[in-house]
C-alpha cells in the first residue's frame, strides 16, 4: 500500500516509514515518511513548529492555514499550568488538546510537559514531579498529573516526561535520571494501553495503545543510560519514537532502535545548526530561531545549497559570504519597493521568476513592512513570520531533495561557504515579552520599554506629581503661568 495515502483508520494511525536513499560515507542523513493520525503526511527530514500557549506565534488560525505549510505544533502543559496542577481549565474543560486551543486540522498536536528549551528553574526535580515555569511563577508537575493531561486531552502525539536537570549532571545525578526516565515512561506505557482498553480500541491499536509515545535520550553518555536504552530496546514495540535532546547522541546512538522517528528538542540556533543535525540522522526539528528572527524584525533570505559562487564574485573578484536575513528595521529599506527575497539569498536581486513566492513578497515590499517595524504595527511580524516560515519550507524542500540525488555532503559544503554561519544582530524593539518567557536575574534590566512617558514642557522640565493633592496644586500653578503669559 502507499503510504501517502492513509485511508483507513482513526486519530489514532501512527506509521513511520525510512524512505531508500543513496548510501553516502560520512552521513547519517535519511529520508522518511511520518504519518500522524488522519491525514497528517509529513515527509522528513522537516520541521514543526513551536507553540506559544497553544498558538504559533504572529499566525491566527486561518493565517497558519491559508499561508504556510506547517504540519505539526509542540505545545507545551506548562503553558497552560497555572497554581495547581489539574485543576486548570486545561484539565476541567470537557475537550481534546485540538478542540481547547482551535487548532486547525491541517496540522498534528505534539504534547510535552515543557517547553523547548526550557526555562531553568530554580527547583530541584523530584521523584515523582518536574520543576516548571508558569505564568504564575514556578511549580511543580508529577507525573501523575501529565499522564491525567495526555489521558483527557488526547494529543496526537505525546513526549514522555523527562527528567533533565538545568545544569550538566554529576556522577550521582545520571543514574537517578535514567531512574526517573524510565520509571515514568513505564508508567506511561501502561496506563496507554489501559485507556486503550477502556475505549475498546486495543485490538486495533495494538502494542503502541491510544496514543503515539515518544520516549526521550537523557543529556547522558550512552554507557551512563545503558540501562534505560535496554529497557527502550524491550519495549520498543510500544514506543512510536525518539525526543532527542542532545543531536550528538545520535553519532553514538544503538542501530537497534534506528528504525524510529527521531524529534529533536535540541533547538538549532542557525541553518547550519540544522544541517548538523539532519547529518546526524535526526527526521523532525524545532528551529526555534525562525519566530526568534521575526520578534527581531528580521526577514530570512537564505536557500539550500546556496547559488553559484560566480553571483558572489564583487568588482575586486574576492568571495563574499551572503548574510542570512536582512534586518527589516534599517533606514536602508525605507524607500525600498522590492520583495523581501528574490530567492538567490543574502538580499541580491535575481530574475522574476526567483523572486520568493511567499503571500508577504507577493503582496507588500520592503519599505512597508519597514514602516509597520517603526510604527511597531503587529502586522509587520505577521508577514515577516509568514515570509520567514517559507523560507524554511522551501529549505527543507531542497534537503530532501539533496538526500535523495546523494549529494548532501557536497551541498552542504556549498552552504557553509555561501553563507555566514549567524544571523543579523537585532536592532529593533520586537514585541513585548512576558514572565513566562525568560527568567529574570537580579539587577538585570527590564526587557520591555516603558510603553508611555511623562510628558514635560520646556518651562516646566519636572514631570506632573501623581497624588490628588500634588496635582490640584500642579493645575493652579499651571493656571497662573498661563494668566501671567496672556
Amino acid at each position: 500500500m502507499d503510504p501517502s495515502r492513509p485511508t483507513a483508520g482513526d486519530g489514532n494511525m501512527f506509521s513511520f516509514n525510512i524512505l531508500p536513499s543513496p548510501s553516502v560515507a560520512g552521513t547519517r542523513a535519511r529520508l522518511g515518511r511520518l504519518i500522524v493520525g488522519k491525514g497528517h503526511v509529513l515527509d522528513t527530514p522537516a520541521f514543526i513548529s513551536q507553540g506559544s500557549r497553544g498558538v504559533v506565534p504572529h499566525l491566527s488560525h486561518d493565517n497558519l492555514r491559508r499561508h504556510t505549510h506547517i504540519k505539526g505544533v509542540y505545545t507545551a502543559l506548562e503553558d497552560f499550568v497555572e497554581k495547581n496542577p489539574g485543576k486548570q481549565p486545561i484539565y476541567t474543560t470537557p475537550t481534546t488538546l485540538r478542540q481547547f486551543i482551535s487548532l486547525p486540522s491541517s496540522q498534528f498536536s505534539i504534547l510535552a510537559p515543557r517547553r523547548a528549551p526550557p526555562i531553568s528553574c530554580p527547583a530541584a526535580n523530584t521523584d515523582d514531579s518536574i520543576s516548571i515555569l508558569t505564568s504564575v511563577g514556578y511549580r511543580f508537575l508529577s507525573w501523575q498529573d501529565y499522564s491525567k493531561a495526555v489521558k483527557k486531552l488526547r494529543p496526537d502525539v505525546v513526549v514522555s516526561m523527562p527528567d533533565i536537570p538545568d545544569q550538566k549532571p554529576g556522577k550521582n545525578r545520571g543514574p537517578k535520571m535514567a531512574m526517573r526516565t524510565e520509571l515514568w515512561l513505564r508508567e506511561l506505557l501502561e496506563k496507554n494501553k489501559e485507556w486503550a482498553e477502556e475505549e475498546g480500541i486495543a485490538a486495533e491499536v495494538g502494542e503502541k495503545g491510544r496514543t503515539p509515545i515518544f520516549a526521550p535520550l537523557l543529556t547522558l553518555e550512552m554507557e551512563e543510560q545503558r540501562l534505560y536504552l535496554e529497557f527502550l530496546e524491550e519495549r520498543k514495540e510500544e514506543v512510536s519514537g525518539l525526543a532527542i535532546y542532545d543531536y550528538r547522541q545520535l553519532l553514538e546512538a544503538e542501530m537497534r532502535l534506528a528504525d524510529l522517528p527521531r524529534l529533536s528538542l535540541d533547538n538549532p540556533k542557525t541553518p547550519l545548526g540544522m544541517l548538523d543535525q539532519i547529518e546526524a540522522g535526526v527526521d523532525v526539528l524545532s528551529a526555534n530561531f525562525v519566530q526568534e528572527a521575526t520578534d527581531a524584525g528580521i526577514a530570512l533570505d537564505f536557500y539550500f545549497p546556496g547559488v553559484d559562487v560566480g553571483l558572489q564574485r564583487t568588482e575586486s573578484d574576492s568571495l563574499e559570504k551572503k548574510v542570512l536575513g536582512l534586518d527589516m528595521w534599517g533606514l536602508a529599506y525605507a524607500a525600498d519597493l522590492r520583495p523581501l527575497s528574490f530567492g538567490l539569498g543574502g538580499g541580491e536581486e535575481g530574475q522574476d521568476e526567483k523572486t520568493c513566492d511567499c503571500y508577504a513578497c507577493r503582496r507588500h515590499h520592503r519599505a512597508y513592512v519597514q514602516h509597520l517595524l517603526q510604527a511597531k504595527e503587529m502586522t509587520a511580524w505577521v508577514l515577516l513570520q509568514i515570509h520567514n516560515y517559507h523560507i524554511l519550507e522551501k529549505f527543507f524542500v531542497a534537503v530532501r531533495a539533496s538526500i535523495a540525488a546523494g549529494t548532501y555532503e557536497q551541498d552542504k559544503k556549498v552552504f557553509r561557504d555561501t553563507y555566514v554561519e549567524e544571523l543579523p544582530e537585532k536592532s529593533g524593539q520586537g514585541p513585548r515579552v512576558r514572565g513566562y518567557q525568560f527568567k529574570t536575574e537580579g539587577g538585570a534590566k527590564k526587557k520591555n520599554p516603558p510603553a508611555f512617558n511623562q510628558v514635560s514642557s520646556p518651562s516646566s522640565p519636572s514631570p506632573a506629581p501623581t497624588s490628588i493633592s500634588a496635582q490640584n496644586s500642579y493645575t493652579s500653578s499651571a493656571s497662573s503661568r498661563f494668566r501671567n503669559k496672556t
